[in-house]
């Protein structure tokens, strides 16, 4: 089976063609650094690690490019952003996700950005408005296209400063404000510099697709004059908790560094493999505690080999693939080389080993009370056993 991918341009599913065969160029758009790494980070950046791990497993050569916006109307004066960045990197590195090729810094491509600005200036894209730069929409015809967004709608003129604006409506945004540039613009120049004018995926999540990845289309191609700035575009799923948004005023805001300190990242990372990339993701204690009862069962499986890329070539669909290894009762070379999970052996601790050993005694004397009653205790100390012809299996439960 050829791979597919859903992208979000088309709103379908399309068959995975690169624009040069063999190769990818990868784009994902980074955090902005004002505040700590936190669990919807998490739930992106495992989706296109696992995403990137798998194109990679099919024998792509990927160049992977991440940016760091560190110039941002969130970013408050005086923050530390290179440590916060630091901070992040160190989140990334403990989910276990392989680290970019390239983290471009938007205050180290000023230079690109400015170029890029008067570009679009000179060939009539862009304006000067009370000493800032906007993007006129109504010149971009294709404005729209990701989003659905009807460019009829316009209202010539209207313009907007700040970097996130929440009106569903084409409307002319900020290129250069004073003394700085604008979101969008950011990564347009540092995808042109690293990757090209032309790219085979840039991905975030569902929350960048209008204004900002709208915005890059628009500017992007009318910079360079090539279509398509972007062959196949990629959105991960909304991220609640509990079923509701994350918000710090429900005080159910959780750092990527808090939940490690409960949580092994490998059981985090099966959560999120454990739903499709594009669907709605609900974080819940039931649900972690879910993955690690699963995780424990994949650890006590032998070894083995079963075929995975059906599912995967379905637009990288986890949740089937994972299913089928959890039927197959296998561990199989993918968990750890696409899902990134380490495999970790099982250490029966001397008590369980002990308590196994008498109810082996008990069964053979055929005192089955006395071997239901072990049984009881061991899987109160979190193990559970599987009677065969051979011999006693201890599992972890």
């Amino acid at each position: 089976m050829a791979l597919k991918i859903y992208n979000s341009l088309s709103r379908k599913k399309e068959l995975f063609k690169p624009i040069n065969a063999g190769r990818v160029l990868m784009y994902v758009c980074g955090p902005t650094v004002y505040g700590s790494t936190h669990i919807g980070h998490a739930r992106t950046y495992i989706a296109f690690d696992i995403i990137r791990r798998y194109l990679e497993y099919r024998k792509y050569k990927v160049k992977f490019v991440m940016n760091i916006t560190d110039i941002h109307d969130d970013i408050k004066p005086g923050t530390d952003t290179r440590e916060i960045t630091k901070l992040f990197l160190l989140d990334m590195q403990n989910l276990n996700i392989r680290p970019a090729d390239v983290y471009p810094r938007v205050s180290d491509h000023i230079t690109e950005i400015k170029k890029l600005v008067d570009l679009l200036l000179k060939k009539g894209f862009a304006y000067k408005k009370d000493g800032a730069v906007y993007f006129d929409v109504s010149k971009f015809k294709d404005y729209g296209q990701l989003s659905g967004i009807k460019l009829k709608q316009v209202k010539t003129g209207t313009r907007v400063e700040t970097d996130k604006y929440e009106r569903d409506e084409p409307i002319d945004f900020a290129l250069w404000k004073t003394g700085r540039p604008g979101w969008h613009i950011e990564c347009s120049a540092m995808i042109f510099k690293h990757l090209g004018e032309q790219i085979d995926i840039h991905a975030g999540g569902m929350d960048l697709k209008f204004p900002h990845h709208e915005n890059e289309i628009a500017q992007s191609e009318a910079a360079s004059g090539e279509k398509p700035f972007v062959k196949y575009w990629l959105h991960t799923g909304l991220l609640y908790i509990n079923g509701q948004k994350m918000s710090k005023s429900l005080k159910n805001y959780i750092e990527v560094s808090d939940l490690l300190k409960r949580y092994d990242a490998r059981v985090i990372r099966l959560f999120f493999a454990s739903s499709h990339y594009r669907s709605q993701a609900d974080f819940s204690e039931k649900g972690i505690k879910q993955a690690q009862a699963g995780l424990a069962k994949l650890d006590s499986f032998p070894e083995g080999h079963i075929d995975i890329t059906s599912e995967m070539d379905d637009d990288f669909n986890t949740p089937k693939a994972l299913a089928k290894i959890f039927k197959a009762k296998k561990w199989v070379p993918e968990l750890e080389s696409v899902f990134g999970l380490s495999r970790r052996h099982i250490s029966v601790p001397k008590r369980v080993r002990e308590l196994v050993q008498k109810r082996e005694q008990a069964r053979k004397n055929k005192n089955w009370a006395e071997a239901d009653k072990l049984r009881a205790q061991i899987e109160n100390l979190g193990f559970s056993i599987e009677d065969t012809k051979q011999k006693t299996k201890i599992k972890m439960s």
